[in-house]
């Protein structure tokens, strides 16, 4: 699997977390046919107390995906397919270009 970042970011950390997001996107992306393409980590701007910093949530680029709509529900069920442990934003007025990818709580 090959995945794409954008110069700037900055992962922190390869923790528990951040593997399975991978695993999930890895299974994502060979069923639609793109290569997954990280846009921020924990650098940046966000929200205060978000989980970038907290290195448990990613933003996805979506501009070679068919269907991100269809690609976000994919995500979003292939990562919580063992329990709800996974948020997957996209399409609110904070996300029309991109996914934010998050845990739920500690795991």
């Amino acid at each position: 699997m090959m995945i794409q970042t954008k110069r700037e970011v900055w992962l922190g950390e390869i923790n528990n977390y951040f593997m399975s997001f991978i695993d999930g996107l890895r299974e994502v992306s060979n069923r639609r046919g793109f290569i997954p393409f990280i846009t921020s980590g924990c650098e940046g701007k966000h929200m205060d107390g978000s989980k970038h910093y907290k290195h448990q949530a990613w933003d996805l680029r979506i501009w070679n995906m068919r269907d991100p709509h269809a690609t976000a529900d994919d995500l979003r069920n292939t990562l919580n397919r063992d329990g709800e442990k996974w948020i997957v934003l996209y399409g609110d007025e904070y996300h029309k270009d991109h996914f934010h990818i998050q845990t739920k709580g500690e795991w």
